[in-house]
């Protein structure tokens, strides 16, 4: 999203509503960047955890005991037994 910022000799010519107008415009953006952030962070989370799980079933199918795959995936034993 491209922002539009207002230069400082710009803004000493604006109305109060006019900069009151241009605040809320930038909160509105400083807003959809932390959505945008939070959504791309829980994505990255959500892929990671599921590259573990699959790591964890080769693992499972590979004969590893749940101790060594909970010691190197961190997962729990009850969810690497839930894996089968």
């Amino acid at each position: 999203m491209t922002v539009k910022f207002i230069d400082p000799d710009s803004e000493r010519r604006l109305t109060r509503a006019q900069l009151e107008t241009y605040d809320r415009y930038l909160d509105a953006i400083r807003t959809h960047n932390t959505y945008i952030a939070d959504a791309f962070e829980r994505g990255k989370k959500e892929g990671i955890k599921q590259r573990i799980i699959e790591i964890a079933k080769k693992m499972v199918l590979a004969g590893m005991s749940y101790q060594d795959i909970s010691t190197i995936t961190g997962l729990t034993i009850e969810q690497i037994e839930f894996l089968k």
